[in-house]
């Protein structure tokens, strides 16, 4: 049964139900559509499904197997989406950040499925030093070659902060943060099944020097006649 559709499979269509379909059997296995005439639906024009599957046996005599068995499985072939909450994009930190953002893999209406997200190491984070080109490496605790680091996931939410944050985070230096995710029909056929592609991410900068201010004119105790334009000088290194 096909859950979007409130069909079954007849052979050779999805049509209305109840439909059964004799199968080949030789104990203690049986398959299907082997030894039939029927095909199986086209798997491929099929996404986000849900599906049951009912079998009943029958023995010489025609009695038949009581309770029978029934699975349900899913058809998902849509990689999740993962957002950035923290940091903004363009913004500057002056604390090591805890980086944070969301990650759905959407069921779109009823009979849809999502294999939800893959948990654990279901969504990792690209963290990297822009001056340097350089990328964290949470498991070594420094910076080196490309890797991705995996981050923390639940309920909807990831979260990831750096275990070694004096030597993750350099005042006055550019980074970029990329997210991204798989759900939990990742290890099926294809290159990379069901994850999400690298996107452009976010950059921030990790700013934790003060700004300077000081006051030119007028000087401390001085006596003026005239209102004079009052200035000073700022500076952010």
């Amino acid at each position: 049964r096909r859950l979007d559709l409130n069909q079954c499979w007849n052979g050779s269509a999805w049509a209305a139900c109840p439909l059964t379909r004799s199968v080949a059997s030789s104990s203690p296995t049986w398959s299907y559509p082997a030894g039939t005439s029927d095909l199986l639906p086209n798997w491929n024009l099929v996404n986000n499904t849900t599906f049951t599957l009912t079998e009943t046996g029958y023995n010489r005599e025609n009695t038949q197997e009581s309770p029978n068995t029934a699975v349900q499985f899913y058809i998902d072939k849509t990689a999740p989406v993962t957002s950035i909450g923290f940091p903004a994009d363009a913004s500057f930190v002056n604390a090591p950040p805890p980086m944070s953002g969301s990650v759905h893999d959407n069921q779109a209406s009823y009979g849809s499925a999502a294999s939800l997200i893959k948990d654990p190491n279901g969504v990792w984070v690209r963290l990297k030093r822009n001056d340097t080109a350089a990328y964290w490496n949470q498991a070594s605790g420094a910076w080196g070659g490309l890797i991705d680091s995996t981050a923390a996931y639940a309920a909807g939410a990831w979260s990831f902060t750096a275990n070694n944050p004096g030597t993750a985070w350099v005042p006055n230096v550019s980074y970029t943060l990329q997210v991204y995710s798989q759900d939990k029909a990742y290890n099926q056929i294809g290159p990379n099944p069901n994850t999400e592609t690298v996107a452009g991410g976010v950059t921030f900068i990790y700013d934790v020097t003060p700004s300077t201010v000081g006051i030119t004119n007028p000087t401390e105790g001085t006596r003026e006649r005239l209102l004079l334009p009052l200035t000073g000088r700022a500076g952010d290194t």
